[in-house]
């Protein structure tokens, strides 16, 4: 990342920059922070608060090779080549995670965001737009329309919880619960489903049927290509 005053357009010069450890491809700045999409070395984030000493405050590797991003809101979305579209909660800058990602049919090269639409450069495929962007994919539009829906209530709970959503066709549906550290919790759902809307209750137990203590964990579904992931509140 190279920083450069413009102050004079006729005379622009160097007043910082940080070496990140991939290759910078692309880089937007939001706030404080410049998000870069650094290719094998996935999302970084560098705090440009004074711009003459720039510093990582966090990244996250993405699985594929981070060849684009775009910001908007708490998320950074990055065209992450074979590994299509990947979207990365960015509320804490020091601590980025993923929470949702579309396999796009072939190369993610170059993202967009504006408004409730991604658009995705994706090399012979064309452009694919995705729709509602929130906490992962809940849509798609390319040459047809899903529409996957992922609701939880209530949320905080403390008994119990109903996750709700939508298919739109038949699907091979996992839908699991994680704790903040990542270990698997419990396994609500592993099997084909009809298109239409399901209801899928959680009392609030794992898979040896002991209650979870009180916090935060994650509600993961998948349905075909879509993933979602949500967060979701334990209190005892």
């Amino acid at each position: 990342l190279r920083i450069i005053d413009v102050t004079n357009p006729l005379s622009p010069y160097e007043v910082g920059y940080y070496d990140t450890p991939g290759a910078a491809l692309d880089v937007v700045v939001s706030g404080l922070y410049a998000y870069i999409a650094d290719e094998d070395s996935g999302l970084r984030i560098i705090d440009v608060t004074n711009p003459s000493y720039p510093y990582e405050v966090g990244y996250y590797d993405t699985p594929g090779r981070a060849l684009d991003v775009a910001v908007s809101g708490s998320y950074a979305y990055i065209a992450d080549r074979l590994a299509g579209l990947r979207i990365i909660d960015v509320t804490n800058p020091s601590s980025p995670y993923e929470v949702g990602y579309y396999e796009t049919p072939q190369r993610g090269r170059g993202i967009a965001v504006s408004g409730s639409y991604a658009y995705v450069a994706d090399d012979i495929a064309g452009l694919q737009i995705y729709e509602n962007l929130l906490l992962g994919v809940e849509e798609t539009h390319n040459l047809w329309t899903m529409d996957f829906r992922l609701n939880i209530f209530p949320n905080p709970f403390s008994h119990l919880t109903i996750i709700s959503f939508q298919l739109p066709v038949k699907s091979n549906v996992s839908l699991r619960i994680y704790d903040i550290t990542g270990r698997l919790v419990k396994i609500l759902v592993d099997e084909d489903m009809e298109a239409g809307s399901h209801n899928v209750r959680w009392d609030g137990r794992d898979n040896s049927k002991k209650s979870v203590p009180s916090g935060v964990y994650f509600c993961r579904t998948k349905a075909g290509k879509f993933s979602v992931t949500k967060k979701l509140t334990v209190f005892k």
